[in-house]
């Protein structure tokens, strides 16, 4: 968590955390489903950073 919006323990909350680890397991699955469709990617592609739940919300465009 160095150097990410995770890095202060104020804002680990279980929701952040589990969003984060939701969100990246699917970009990994859709990287991996593009590998084995024949495509050729950089060893960072889809490499990504925790977020906050905010942006996790944004991104998702979940509106609550």
């Amino acid at each position: 968590t160095r150097r990410t919006i995770l890095e202060d323990t104020a804002n680990r909350s279980i929701v952040t955390v589990a969003m984060n680890l939701l969100y990246g397991a699917c970009v990994q699955l859709r990287v991996n489903l593009l590998r084995y469709q024949g495509l050729t990617l950089k060893s960072d592609f889809g490499r990504i950073r925790p977020l906050s739940r905010e942006a996790l919300y944004e991104k998702l465009n979940y509106h609550f």
